[in-house]
């Protein structure tokens, strides 16, 4: 069962949700580490790195690592985020 369909199956559950958001590849790694320590979700923001488009298989293969659910969120400039660069119009295809 896809790790997504299980999370949402049971929908009166409370989880808790870890955003990490860091500039680096390296240090993203390092967060994601900790906050798996505690999260039931974490959410990745894309839009705190440097660079994303060229990190994107790295970043994959620290998602397909974990045992938690993972959001990946890209938040528009409207929205403060991080990323000087030109929102892309998707990161991923599956």
């Amino acid at each position: 069962m896809h790790r997504l369909v299980a999370c949402s199956m049971n929908t009166n559950q409370v989880r808790i949700c870890i955003p990490v958001c860091e500039r680096v590849l390296n240090e993203l790694a390092q967060a994601i580490t900790r906050a798996a320590r505690a999260a039931e979700i974490i959410e990745i923001r894309l839009d705190c790195l440097a660079d994303p488009e060229f990190e994107l298989r790295q970043i994959a293969a620290l998602v397909r690592s974990l045992e938690q659910p993972v959001i990946m969120t890209f938040r528009p400039g409207f929205c403060f985020n991080s990323f000087a660069g030109l929102e892309p119009r998707y990161l991923f295809t599956s």
